[in-house]
């Protein structure tokens, strides 16, 4: 399960729930930091979840590729027969 998002307290509470993981958290190598800018072995986003996360630092691009995949997701959802026991959790 992943850790620190927002959906993750619905889980815990037994509803089923989803996320998109946008990387936020990962650490930028130095190459990206030349093609992209900011900082290389640092967070691609350092404000997550504190208070430098504010409407002023939303990639307007990023914002446009996670809406397509969420829109995708809720439309094969929303087609999915049984929804609640496709979104159990599998056994290992």
């Amino acid at each position: 399960m992943v850790a620190g998002s927002d959906f993750v307290p619905f889980i815990e509470g037994g509803i089923p729930s989803c996320g998109l993981a946008t990387g936020a958290g990962s650490i930028k190598s130095a190459e990206e930091r030349t093609k992209y800018g900011g900082l290389a072995n640092a967070a691609y986003d350092p404000c997550y979840h504190i208070m430098c996360d504010s409407l002023e630092n939303i990639s307007r691009e990023g914002l446009d590729y996670a809406a397509n995949a969420a829109a995708s997701v809720i439309k094969t959802l929303a087609a999915t027969p049984n929804l609640r026991d496709f979104l159990k959790p599998k056994a290992n």
